[in-house]
Formats: structure tokens, sequence, C-alpha cells
């Protein structure tokens, strides 16, 4: 048992080192490229690198819905958005602290207080959606239909638009189907 920690351990820190390695010259090749294709860097760093640093959990989420098995695949993805909604936000106010060597508020700007809304407004939608436990193939493609046209829209403005969108299709949803709200307070008591 302590070898198998001590191998993980080593694993682990090994993943970490790369991360930390490459995560840079990640960033600054990603927005060189958006630059040549004239894509506004803060969309490509807020939604477009995301996508390619959680292609893991991606793959493994199609691997499992191909293999007829959703629930598991929707079950990698909900861990990591909680891990990211959670650990990897504190993680980031903990650390500005640090670096600073005195507590101090993440100062957040327009634009990422913007695109905290819209994240959130997006899992608020995305977690009604899935609230029943059945995913009909007309959500999926609304979530993937509204997810790609925003991206087109990096304008702050239309970001906020985009977010009273999804909010105000989660208030229909509740109004419309008020079983999906006790879904989430019953969900795996199955």
């Amino acid at each position: 048992a302590l070898q198998r920690r001590s191998v993980a351990g080593a694993f682990l820190v090994y993943a970490a080192a790369i991360i930390l390695i490459a995560a840079e010259p990640f960033v600054e090749g990603l927005v060189e490229t958006g630059v040549e294709f004239g894509i506004d860097d803060f969309i490509l760093i807020q939604w477009i690198a995301p996508l390619a640093s959680e292609s893991p959990e991606i793959i493994v989420a199609v691997l499992f819905a191909l293999r007829s098995n959703p629930q598991a695949g929707l079950t990698t993805l909900i861990s990591a958005e909680v891990n990211q909604l959670t650990l990897l936000i504190g993680s980031m106010a903990v650390l500005f602290s640090a670096s600073a060597g005195q507590l101090l508020n993440f100062p957040l700007d327009d634009r990422q207080s913007i695109e905290f809304m819209l994240t959130t407004a997006v899992s608020a939608f995305a977690i009604l959606l899935i609230a029943p436990r059945l995913i009909h193939p007309w959500m999926g493609a609304l979530l993937l239909v509204l997810f790609a046209a925003h991206l087109f829209f990096p304008d702050a403005e239309a970001r906020r638009i985009f977010a009273f969108v999804y909010f105000g299709l989660a208030a229909v949803m509740v109004v419309v189907d008020r079983q999906r709200v006790l879904h989430l307070f019953t969900a795996g008591r199955d």
C-alpha cells in the first residue's frame, strides 16, 4: 500500500511539474494563434483554452456515452465542473493573496465579472436541464448551439445579454416544469 501511494504521489508531482512547465508556452502559443486568426484573446483564454485543457475529461465522457454509459460520462463532466467552480476559483484567490504576502481581495474587472455571470448562468441552465436525469437530444443541441453562438460575440454587452438569455431560459424551465427544482433536491436518493 505504501509503495502504491508513493508511486501515485510521484505521478502527481510529475504531472504538476509538467503542467507548470507547459502552461506558459501553451497560453502564449494560444494567444499568438488567436491573434493570427483575429480571435479575441480574452475569449480564447476564457472559453477555448479550457476545452483544450479539459479534453481528457471530454474524451472520457464521450467514450462512456459511446459505450452506452451516459451516466458515467455525465458524472465525469459534472465532477470537472464542480472542481472548476470551487477548488480552482478558491485556489486563485488564495494564491493571489499568498503571492502578495498579505490577505487581499481578488480583483475582477467588468469583463471578468460579466464572464463569471455568464458562467453562472450557463451552469444554472445546464443544471436545470439535467435535473430530471434525462437529457433529450434537443437539450444537448440547444446547449451546444448557445455555447457556440456566444463565442462569436466577445463584446461585454452581448455577453451580458447571453447571460440573461440563459437565466431567462432557466426561469422558463422552472415555471413550466416545477418538478425540475424538486429533482435537484431528491437526486441521489434512489
